[in-house]
C-alpha cells in the first residue's frame, strides 16, 4: 500500500470528520505509516499515533473480520460515489 494513498485518506476523513486535537490513530508499523508526511499531518491536525511494535500482529486480530464482514455487506451490490478532491 503506497504512503500517498494512506496519508490522502486520512486527509480526506479529516477534512470531512473534522475530529477535535486529541484523536488516537492507531495503525500497524509498515513504512505507509512511518512516513514523514503521513506523521506530519497527524501532528498538524492535534492527532496522536499509535502503533504496535514490529512482530505484535494479534492486537488487531478480533477487530479486522468485524471490518471486513462489515465492508463486504455495505459494498453487495454498492458503489462508491466518485473520487472528486475533498477541499483542504
Amino acid at each position: 500500500m503506497p504512503e500517498d494513498l494512506v496519508s490522502e485518506a486520512l486527509r480526506r476523513a479529516l477534512v470531512v470528520r473534522r475530529p477535535p486535537a486529541g484523536l488516537i490513530g492507531h495503525s500497524g508499523p509498515g513504512s505507509q505509516y512511518t512516513a514523514t508526511r503521513f506523521k506530519g499531518l497527524l501532528a498538524r491536525h492535534g492527532a496522536h499515533q499509535s502503533m504496535s511494535r514490529c512482530g505484535n500482529c494479534y492486537d488487531s486480530a478480533h477487530a479486522e473480520p468485524f471490518w471486513s464482514r462489515f465492508k463486504a455487506e455495505l459494498l453487495d451490490g454498492g458503489s462508491f460515489p466518485g473520487l472528486a478532491k475533498v477541499p483542504t
